[in-house]
Parts: structure tokens; C-alpha cells; sequence
């Protein structure tokens, strides 16, 4: 924050009217960008530790869209500032240095802005690859269920059907202690069953 000010430094910007410092203009901006920031590398933090929890997705997500709106409204008022500067310093009223130096300082900050917008990018992307794999595990698990009870029925275990819901909780816990991990392969879904291992499984519920 030190090195951008003192590219700004002593220049005079007009705004809606009113004429101040353009370090000054850009206080409050500043402000909200480093605050988000500050929370944005948190939760990136966090996400290293469980980059599947959509919660946290979600934040970074809104985290990401904050600092790019932010980071927008301070290139716009750069860009107002470079403008009025080739007259200041026609004028004599600013350096060369201190125009090269705005000049900097927009190239940094429309530069940073391509940068969150690629991670934006790269988050959406993740989200949406996240919730394909869920859905698929759900589908899945939805036609393991189908499975297991088409087995019994092909065994003649009919008198066992009153068992059906505990076969469900055995189904359903072998599913997500064997399956879980892959949530983390956005790109691979887990593999079902055998029908005989649906069987066995299914068969040691009944007898119990």
C-alpha cells in the first residue's frame, strides 16, 4: 500500500466535481480491497485443507466477485485521473515521473483484475465439477439400491423384503466408506458393485 501511494502521490484528481488527492480518492477503495483480500487468503486456506466443501467454495466465490467489482471501481477512477494528467502535466502541474508512475499503477491494477477474474473462472469451474460428481454419486447410489433389492428378489429372498431398509443403511454405509474419497477426483466417479457383493452384503443384513 506504501509503494502505490507514493506513485500517487501530489496528484490532483477532479471527481463528480469535487477536486481532492488522488490517494486520497482512492482511500476508501483500498480499504474494501485489502479487507477482502485478508478474508479471501483465509479461505483459500482453508479450502487446501478441504477443497470440497462448497460453503467455503461459495465464500470464495463472492470473496473473488467483492474484490474484481472493487478493483473495477479503482481502475475507473485511475483512468479519470490519467486523463486529466496529460493536461496537469502539460501544465506543469505534475512530473513526468508522476505521470509514468500513474501510468504504472493502472497497468498493475488492470493486471490484478485479470488475475482474480481468472481465478473467479477457475472457481466456477471447480463448483460446477464438484456438483457433477455429486449428482453422479447420488445416481449411482440410487441404482445400487435398485441392484441389491433386484438380487434378492432373483434368490427368492422374498420372505427378507421386511429387511429392506437396514440392507438400505448397509448399502448406503459400504457406499460412502468405500466412495467417499473420490470426491476429491472431480473428474472420476466411484465404481458400483458386483451384483454378487450387492448380494453378499445385502444377504448379511437379512440374517440379522
Amino acid at each position: 500500500m506504501k509503494i502505490i501511494a507514493n506513485r500517487i502521490k501530489g496528484i490532483i484528481v477532479e471527481i463528480g466535481g469535487d477536486t481532492t488527492k488522488l490517494s486520497k480518492a482512492l482511500e476508501g477503495v483500498n480499504k474494501n480491497i485489502k479487507n477482502t483480500q485478508t478474508q479471501l487468503k483465509d479461505v483459500e486456506k482453508l479450502l487446501k485443507l478441504d477443497p470440497t466443501n462448497t460453503e467455503l467454495l461459495s465464500q470464495k466465490q463472492k470473496l473473488l466477485a467483492d474484490t474484481i467489482g472493487s478493483t473495477k471501481t479503482k481502475l475507473e477512477t485511475l483512468k479519470t485521473a490519467a486523463e486529466q494528467a496529460n493536461t496537469a502535466l502539460a501544465n506543469g502541474d505534475i512530473t513526468q515521473e508522476q505521470f509514468n508512475a500513474l501510468q504504472r499503477e493502472i497497468a498493475e491494477t488492470s493486471n490484478t483484475m485479470e488475475q482474480y477474474n481468472g481465478k473467479l473462472s477457475d472457481s466456477n469451474s471447480t463448483s460446477a465439477k464438484l456438483k457433477t460428481t455429486i449428482s453422479q454419486q447420488e445416481s449411482e447410489l440410487s441404482s445400487l439400491k435398485k441392484q441389491y433389492i433386484d438380487v434378492v428378489l432373483e434368490q427368492g429372498n422374498v420372505s427378507g423384503l421386511g429387511n429392506v431398509p437396514k440392507a438400505n443403511s448397509v448399502i448406503n454405509d459400504y457406499y460412502n466408506n468405500n466412495n467417499s474419497r473420490t470426491v476429491n477426483q472431480t473428474n472420476n466417479s466411484p465404481k458400483s458393485l458386483s451384483r454378487l457383493e450387492i448380494y453378499r452384503q445385502t444377504r448379511n443384513a437379512f440374517k440379522t
